[in-house]
């Protein structure tokens, strides 16, 4: 027994050795196939190059019969001789169940069918695996089109899966392609070939897959698109448009035409579009156009699943037209069937998590550009996206036109109408040029550079920075005549050299207008339910500084800052900004800002450095205690007229301010990002003091912003108030025996 134990184990070991051997690297020969019941058996790469080196018109039925390798083994490619490409009117081929590995190829696809023959072609479950095709601009076959792949079907039929597992590389001095690679595998339209671009001038189209007809597959069957493998663009010069997800048209596509390239249309069983491969751009000497995104942008479905998890970094010597760099979509527009309306974008799950890199010496665009966390630029109003990922831009110099910007944003870099949107990552933005007006300026913020019309129920986590940038937001860099409500802050907002910093928004902008009577402000327009916990910060070279915002033109309701706002002015010396906005510089002396219900922190916002002798807003500070309090929350949500919602804010153990109630889930979802609060300024204590001097008393050691209340022995009030700085004076008018009362700590005292 042990004897034949030991035999069965040396034949495995050297079934196995053959088994690994039994592949030779082929040669370049060819061979005719076996034909059995009327159809060629392929078995070998020598049979298999065979039927593109004839020309078969009745015979035309061929057949795999075991996995076709052309390298020493299955995860080599064989370089030494180029793989034909099969193009037939009328053939059937069917790979059934079998690959191919190792093919190469330098002038064509390895299939290639177009749309006439379509009646007389069919395949089926086409393989090639570990394949590598290297187009050069000179060799590169391009009669039946500028596009590189390894399957050129162009709708003809196929049935079952359609695999393409490789790399494509294209070289050369010229390049004008479009790139992509695309499989079909099990309902999925997918890709899993990398592509690798290094050429000194282009003008490209790059594509991790195309739309299903493209691969002879119903488009009805179709239900999610996914790009696994990783895209690299390196040139001199030219124009690109990279997607690592576009299930597209084709013949909507021409080299350089737009922004528009690569537009998905979704049908109504579509539910998931992902992109997991990083995307690298490297344009030494400049770029005209670029148009960058993980997904592709896409069109006609109202509930998606968008997803990119890839990374995208852009390096080029200068941008002269215009930038659209996005994890998600860099363009998301639509109109329903009537042409007049948009439809608004709900998705049921829109998260980038890829990190965004743009590095440029130079920008001098005649168009607006636009880079965002999750889409660069909508027209549509959409709901539900989050951005995980962090967001670096580099700007040396900036030449902008008049009203030409760059916007950029966490979530997105300029929308009409976005609600339900959360930013988790940081926003880093530098120019190093100075802007000489703010209305040229980038603009800069954590969910979104600019708004057009409104924004409900967005939060960012991530810290938000600013160089040279002209409005600078925590959540919105520019709000341009767009009714905000139900916004929070976290992440600290840093600026350097920048116009308008806040906390929220950067400038609110847009309810004032010129007329021939003069300007005229709209005041009945109100940012609502707002709230700033992150501290805002900007240097002596920066303008207006504010917690909710660093300018507005409307009014705010029911807000609060519990965060610092501080200004450098000199190398030794830091003032505290406005706890809510600045006046206005833009309609100065004609439009005065009103601040109904709301307030802020006094111990957070007054230091010790600060001379209290200029506070203002004196009604609207409150105690740390007093603002962490139910009582506080009962203030913000008072009802009148104007806000009959009465649970708008709500206070719960995850976070000690007051919270949006119907962002409570998101936020415990994240609330490892939450920051920790600052903590108040001369904390009150036990401990606290009286002394009485004539019938003058002074409180001792008690925290700034503290409510006290002087009492009789019968415990009738005398006085009362809020405690001004560290050694703060009562006045009695008569002497007696009086208890003074802060918090919940009494003390006795005589006055003689």
């Amino acid at each position: 027994m042990v004897k034949q134990n030991c035999w069965v184990k040396k034949l495995v070991i050297c079934i196995f050795a053959i088994s690994s051997f039994v592949f030779a690297e082929w040669t370049g020969d060819t061979l005719a196939p076996k034909k059995v019941d009327g159809c060629y058996q392929i078995s070998s790469p020598e049979e298999y190059v065979w039927i593109a080196a004839h020309s078969i018109q009745n015979d035309h039925c061929f057949k795999l019969v075991s996995d076709i390798v052309f390298g020493k083994d299955k995860k080599t490619v064989n370089r030494e001789h180029p793989v034909g490409m099969l193009f037939r009117e009328y053939i059937d081929l069917d790979f059934n169940g079998f690959s191919v590995y190792g093919a190469y190829s330098e002038k064509s696809a390895f299939i290639r069918c177009v749309p006439q023959f379509q009646l007389s072609a069919h395949f089926k479950n086409i393989s090639f695996k570990n394949f590598e095709i290297h187009a050069k601009d000179t060799t590169w076959r391009t009669e039946y089109g500028r596009y590189i792949s390894a399957f050129m079907l162009d709708g003809c039929p196929a049935e079952g899966n359609v695999v393409a597992e490789g790399a494509i590389k294209v070289t050369g001095d010229t390049l004008k392609y479009s790139v992509h690679g695309g499989s079909f595998v099990d309902g999925v339209l997918e890709n899993r070939t990398s592509i690798t671009v290094d050429g000194k001038v282009g003008n490209l189209n790059v594509f991790g897959n195309l739309r299903p007809g493209y691969l002879g597959i119903d488009s009805s069957l179709v239900r999610e698109a996914v790009n696994y493998a990783d895209i690299s663009i390196k040139l001199d010069l030219g124009d690109v448009a990279v997607y690592g997800v576009c299930p597209t048209d084709f013949y909507s596509l021409f080299v350089g035409s737009s922004l528009n390239n690569g537009e998905c249309q979704l049908n109504e069983n579509f539910y998931k579009l992902s992109n997991y491969g990083n995307i690298s751009v490297d344009i030494s000497g400049g770029v005209g156009t670029l148009a960058i995104a993980g997904v592709g942008n896409f069109k006609g479905h109202s509930s998606p699943n968008v997803y990119n998890e890839g990374n995208i970094s852009v390096k080029t010597g200068s941008v002269s037209s215009r930038f659209y760099v996005a994890g998600i979509s860099n363009l998301l527009e639509t109109f329903d069937s009537s042409g007049l309306s948009f439809v608004t974008y709900k998705y049921a799950r829109a998260v980038n998590k890829g990190n965004i890199e743009l590095i440029t010496s130079k920008v001098g665009n005649g168009y607006d550009s636009y880079l965002g966390g999750c889409f660069a630029r909508s027209n549509a109003p959409f709901e539900d996206a989050v951005n995980e990922g962090n967001i670096h831009v580099q700007v040396g110099t900036f030449v902008p036109q008049m009203a030409i910007r760059n916007y950029i944003g966490g979530v997105v870099g300029g929308t009409g109408y976005l609600s339900d949107v959360a930013n988790l990552g940081s926003v880093q933005v530098s120019y190093e040029s100075k802007y000489e007006k703010p209305d040229d300026a980038p603009i800069v913020g954590g969910i979104a550079g600019r708004v057009g019309f409104s924004i409900h129920r967005a939060f960012n986590f991530g810290t938000v920075e600013g160089t040279n940038v002209g409005y600078l937001g925590g959540v919105g860099g520019l709000l341009y005549s767009a009714e905000a409500d139900k916004l929070m802050n976290f992440g600290a907002v840093k600026g350097s050299g920048v116009s308008s910093i806040g906390g929220v928004m950067g400038l609110q902008y847009g309810s004032c207008s010129q007329s021939t009577y003069g300007y005229r402000c709209n005041d009945s327009i109100h940012q609502a339910n707002l709230a700033n916990l992150g501290r805002v910060s900007a240097d002596y070279s920066s303008l207006s500084i504010g917690g909710l915002a660093g300018e507005s033109t409307s009014h705010f309701l029911n807000s609060y800052n519990a965060a610092k706002v501080e200004k450098v002015i000199s190398p030794d010396s830091v003032a505290e900004g406005h706890p809510f906005a600045n006046n206005i510089t833009r309609y100065k002396n004609i439009f005065a800002l009103m601040f109904k219900q709301t307030f802020y922190d006094w111990n957070v916002y007054y230091g010790t450095h600060f001379d209290r002798s200029v506070i203002r807003n004196r009604d609207n500070a409150l105690t740390t205690d007093y603002m962490q309090s139910k009582t506080f929350v009962k203030d913000l949500n008072y009802v009148d007229s104007t806000n009959t919602d009465s649970k708008v804010w709500t206070l719960t153990k995850l976070y000690p301010y007051p919270i949006i109630a119907d962002m409570e889930v998101k936020l415990e979802k994240y609330k490892g990002k939450l920051s920790v609060p600052l903590q108040p300024f001369n904390k009150m204590a036990a401990s606290f003091s009286v002394q009485v001097e004539g019938l003058n008393l002074y409180v001792l050691n008690a925290r700034i912003g503290s409510s006290y209340v002087v009492l009789d022995l019968l415990g009738k009030t005398v006085l009362s108030g809020k405690i001004g700085n560290s050694r703060y004076l009562i006045p009695m008018s008569k002497a007696g025996a009086y208890i003074v009362k802060i918090g919940s700590v009494s003390q006795k005292v005589f006055v003689k």
